[in-house]
């Protein structure tokens, strides 16, 4: 995955669609979170129990402690709505601008953490496609079962999982 690419995410993201199944972009999903939780393992923030915060006699949200339940938190809870046509390289900073702000772990995460928390994105949204998500925004490439077999038999080299 080239993190300084200024293709527009978009398309990095249809383009993943056209190579990947969606169980193959799943298996990599998990693979990627495991791979962030193991690197941070002897952190402070490795494991704990969630804090509780009540709002009112029958509302409670359960905020994250562990580098794991935050990952979950930041990219199972928040589904991308809008498909935008920044450039990669952009969006990634966005990203890790994002993750900073919303949960104090995430600041101790090195480059590489950073680029395996983009890679959940980029499959998180690609399985979105492949599933067949409406998500507003445009792109030069359209999804659809034709375009990948067309892309299928051109024989391009899948993107670097």
């Amino acid at each position: 995955m080239n993190f300084e690419s200024h293709t527009p995410y978009v398309d990095v993201c249809v383009e993943y669609a056209y190579a990947y199944t969606q169980a193959k972009l799943s298996t990599e999903f998990f693979r990627t979170v495991n791979r962030i939780c193991c690197r941070h393992s002897d952190s402070e923030y490795a494991v704990g129990k969630p804090i509780y915060l009540r709002h009112g006699p029958f509302e409670t949200e359960a905020l994250p402690t562990s580098i794991h339940d935050g990952l979950w938190h930041f990219f199972g809870a928040n589904r991308t709505r809008h498909l935008n046509q920044l450039p990669f390289a952009d969006y990634f900073v966005q990203i890790k601008a994002e993750m900073v702000q919303c949960y104090v772990p995430f600041r101790s995460f090195s480059e590489e953490s950073f680029q395996d928390a983009m890679r959940l994105r980029v499959y998180q949204d690609t399985m979105g496609i492949v599933a067949g998500r409406i998500l507003s925004g445009s792109s030069s490439k359209r999804y659809s079962v034709v375009e990948r077999v067309k892309w299928r038999l051109r024989r391009a080299p899948p993107p670097e999982l």
